[in-house]
């Protein structure tokens, strides 16, 4: 049986792919359209949800499962993604920045859209391994007692989008997924 701290991570990886492709498919939308013409709000909060939601409560819970892990397995993998956590939250941070304060505009949207879809390429490639090499190490060498430990340093915080409701300052994004869905 799946401890609910891994199911925890699996279901945010699920969660994350999808908020990925909406990203990487908006990306696509907008760059069909003139500059007067974007609106950067689906991928303000996408980034927001990114920064405030993955690095803030989800790496955090993934880089104890690390710690641990590393008392028994000091593997090149856990110290590569725990290196792309501290990245990826830089990389995420700046683009929120600049997708609020539509900076994007000002450089150019070519590169705005290029960092973005290298972020989500990036963000990708290291949910994968953390899928397919480290998680399956974690259940093999961590126990319940281990998972329940890192639990209960951690307040169980609502994912803001999949969780029991949608948070305040999601709305686009809600509204996008909802529609995607229905035609899923």
């Amino acid at each position: 049986m799946t401890h609910p701290l891994m199911q925890r991570l699996h279901d945010d990886h699920r969660n994350f792919r999808q908020i990925l492709e909406l990203l990487v498919q908006e990306v696509d939308r907008l760059d069909a359209l003139t500059e007067d013409e974007r609106d950067l709000d689906l991928i303000a909060e996408v980034m927001q949800y990114m920064v405030h939601y993955a690095d803030r409560f989800h790496h955090p819970l993934e880089d104890e499962v690390y710690e641990l892990l590393a008392k028994h397995d000091r593997s090149d993998a856990i110290a590569q993604l725990e290196r792309e956590h501290v990245d990826l939250e830089r990389l995420g941070e700046d683009l929120l920045q600049r997708a609020h304060f539509e900076i994007s505009m000002a450089e150019g949207w070519d590169r705005f859209a290029a960092d973005l879809r290298g972020y989500a390429s990036n963000l990708a490639t290291h949910k994968d391994l953390e899928e397919e090499k480290v998680f399956p190490l974690a259940k093999v060498l961590l126990n319940a007692k281990d998972f329940d430990a890192i639990q209960g340093r951690f307040a169980w915080l609502d994912d803001p989008v999949f969780g029991g409701g949608m948070a305040q300052g999601y709305k686009v994004l809600g509204e996008r997924l909802l529609r995607r869905a229905a035609t899923d």
